[in-house]
């Protein structure tokens, strides 16, 4: 499965569904919730887990986040 741009988030047309929550939410609660996913899958990264290809796609997702995080960083600190 891609980490970036799922085919199960490809129905709700070209917008990311993340990007999607950040203008409804707002910078900060988008900020929020990569730091929650990227300790979730930090957290959980080997213990859901059937395969190292699981653990791959865990660390995949914690990577995503985290730059996720610092392009938000980024948005914020230049308004």
């Amino acid at each position: 499965m891609p980490i970036d741009n799922p085919n199960h988030y490809k129905n709700r047309g070209a917008v990311e569904c993340f990007d999607s929550f950040v203008d409804w939410a707002g910078i900060e609660a988008g900020i929020a919730a990569c730091m929650f996913n990227i300790h979730k899958y930090n957290y959980r990264h080997d213990l859901k887990a059937d395969s190292v290809e699981d653990i791959s796609d865990n660390l995949k997702k914690l990577i995503w986040y985290t730059n996720k995080l610092t392009e938000l960083h980024r948005i914020k600190d230049a308004s």
